[in-house]
């Protein structure tokens, strides 16, 4: 069973931190630590690992911009449902157009003349767009294709005959090009390695989404290490960040007050003058 500590030994953080760890906390440990030494260096190995995810996030930035020339977007044929302008779709919706780094894919609405009207066109300058995918296109081919045809009379069976063959003819256009444009995508995202760089990615968030529940669950001894705890919480953006990405809710926040103040009381007991 992979632990958490387990877990965090794997990064390159926590290697790099262990190979030299005075220059990996001594920016940060102050001279008087005393019991609070873990809590320093557990401090020292998040802000390791927030610079090696800086870096990763640095390089994904750098592969979408040299890629976006040879990115295809979705034809217009296979686009469904829209959010348009601020509006963004669930984020583990697996239909909507992405780039090839897996993010929302706003496409200017302009030139989109046959999935949107004129109207909506002049009202809302970009979108995001639902994509048909090749199982979806092949199912409602089959469908239609196994379909019986009805009709009161000849003329209402000759017009649903139409109406059948015409669907079929659109779904196997929508098909060829949803089956084309899945396989250029998957080719484009395997050459360029993207994937290595998303898994290194979350494998950090993970890792300093640990750091961060190490360093609340760890007492406080000294009043310096409890300055330092709350000024982790207050000057780290990203720690908040990561809270709402595991779904940190009340809770968990309850939680943290609940340790902060035990540090406080702790401190309080041992003589120590807050102010």
């Amino acid at each position: 069973m992979l632990t958490r500590r387990a877990m965090l030994r794997s990064t390159p953080a926590f290697a790099r931190a262990v190979a030299t760890p005075a220059a990996a906390i001594a920016c940060s440990m102050p001279i008087d630590a005393g019991d609070d030494s873990k809590l320093f260096t557990l401090l020292g190995e998040y802000q390791a690992a927030q610079a090696d995810l800086a870096k990763a996030k640095a390089d994904l930035d750098w592969l979408v911009a040299e890629w976006r020339h040879l990115w295809p977007l979705a034809p217009e044929e296979l686009l469904g449902g829209v959010w348009f302008d601020r509006e963004v779709p669930h984020s583990r919706n697996p239909t909507v157009e992405r780039d090839i780094a897996g993010r929302f894919l706003r496409r200017d609405t302009a030139t989109l003349t046959k999935r949107l009207k004129r109207r909506s066109r002049a009202e809302h300058a970009t979108g995001i767009f639902d994509v048909t995918t090749a199982a979806y296109a092949r199912d409602t081919l089959d469908r239609w294709q196994k379909s019986t045809v009805r009709g009161r009379t000849a003329k209402s069976l000759a017009k649903n005959q139409k109406r059948r063959v015409d669907f079929i003819g659109q779904w196997e256009r929508r098909y060829a090009l949803a089956t084309e444009y899945e396989a250029e995508t998957a080719r484009l995202r395997e050459l360029s390695g993207v994937a290595a760089i998303r898994k290194r990615i979350e494998t950090l968030t993970a890792g300093s989404g640990l750091y961060a529940d190490l360093i609340l669950t760890e007492p406080v001894q000294t009043v310096a290490g409890l300055q330092a705890k709350a000024d982790f919480y207050l000057h780290y953006p990203l720690v908040i960040a990561i809270f709402a990405e595991w779904g940190w809710g009340s809770g968990n926040i309850i939680k943290a007050g609940w340790n902060l103040s035990n540090d406080i009381a702790r401190l309080r007991e041992k003589g120590a003058v807050l102010s």
